[in-house]
């Protein structure tokens, strides 16, 4: 996906912005998608997408600490009749007087992604998201399309802490089989997080992996946007780094390792806001990309992961990153 480096507010946008302030409905309406060139316009002074190709509905709105939002949607072709580049996204809100503004908007330039209509040999469909500052609006909506709405990774969990709790033992697990793990002290002090041989969706879960990779001295095999920074030693030189382990099995190959690609770089923030990983037969593996920025921290990370033939989607994964006073990332979030 191309990196599009933040949204701009528009002046609409701003003006609406500043009504929120004063307890006016903050009301987000649809997202679109376009392929438009920027030709020395003003962002701020745009009123609609430069060339519109799809009008998306918002399938989440979610409220965070610190005066920011974030709205999601999901991009995909299956309607698609004429591919086109995805170079520019508009979010769309309700002022109350002007009716339907262009809130927000970015635009990704030469690194917009080709999206190919329906029919062919790709199908995608994806979620994009994008962080905006909200500042202390009381009162922030949107027009959800219930139709996109996927289970969150934090719904699931609330679903299955609920099951775990309930008290009438709905597995018809004996006391025996309880007491039989607890009986062995043996195993109590057992490491259960072994490094490698996981899936790439067990392994993305950082907490465990980032353990092993700070004892084996390869913490820069993660995925983690920390691969982004541009100023910081040879391990985040421009060069081509070799990464091992970390893939699902149908990916290994014979330990085959995969290489990491940098590109757009930030020399403000100093940090590369796109990385490619490609297998050994050049095909790629997963392209994670920052945006969202935030002053000179990038607040979203996208990972885009690829079958074998390095064209067809498999998943893609945004995580939210924040940082600490001196600008260390500190925590990712899997949304």
């Amino acid at each position: 996906m191309g990196a599009f480096g933040g949204i701009t507010l528009t002046n609409k946008g701003r003006n609406l912005q500043a009504k929120a302030q004063t307890g006016v409905e903050l009301k987000f309406t649809r997202f679109g998608m376009g392929d438009g060139q920027l030709s020395g316009q003003s962002i701020v002074d745009l009123n609609a997408l430069i060339n519109q190709k799809q009008s998306l509905g918002i399938a989440k709105l979610k409220t965070m600490p610190g005066g920011k939002a974030v709205a999601g949607t999901v991009i995909s072709n299956k309607d698609l009749t004429t591919g086109f580049y995805f170079r520019e996204i508009g979010l769309f809100a309700q002022d109350p007087t002007e009716g339907e503004i262009l809130y927000g908007y970015a635009n990704g330039g030469p690194t917009a992604e080709f999206i190919p209509a329906n029919g062919g040999s790709e199908l995608i469909e994806k979620t994009f998201d994008v962080v905006m500052i909200i500042g202390n609006a009381p009162n922030v909506s949107a027009v959800l399309d219930t139709s996109l709405i996927w289970e969150t990774p934090e719904g699931a969990q609330d679903k299955v802490n609920v099951h775990a709790n309930r008290q009438d033992n709905p597995h018809k697990v004996t006391a025996e089989q309880v007491g039989a793990a607890k009986a062995d002290h043996t195993h109590n002090n057992t490491t259960t997080s072994l490094p490698g041989f996981m899936s790439v969706s067990d392994k993305i879960k950082l907490d465990s992996i980032q353990k092993d990779a700070i004892k084996k001295g390869t913490a820069d095999t993660l995925y983690a946007p920390f691969n982004h920074v541009g100023a910081g030693g040879s391990a985040h030189a421009r060069a081509t780094a070799t990464a091992d382990g970390f893939m699902s099995s149908e990916d290994k190959d014979s330990n085959q390792s995969f290489r990491k690609y940098r590109s757009g770089f930030d020399a403000v923030s100093q940090v590369y806001t796109s990385v490619e990983y490609k297998r050994k037969d050049g095909t790629l593996f997963m392209k994670s990309v920052l945006s969202s920025k935030v002053g000179d921290n990038y607040t979203v990370d996208t990972r885009t992961f690829y079958g074998t033939n390095g064209t067809t989607v498999r998943r893609t994964e945004v995580w939210d990153i924040t940082y600490d006073a001196q600008r260390n990332p500190v925590n990712e979030v899997l949304r």
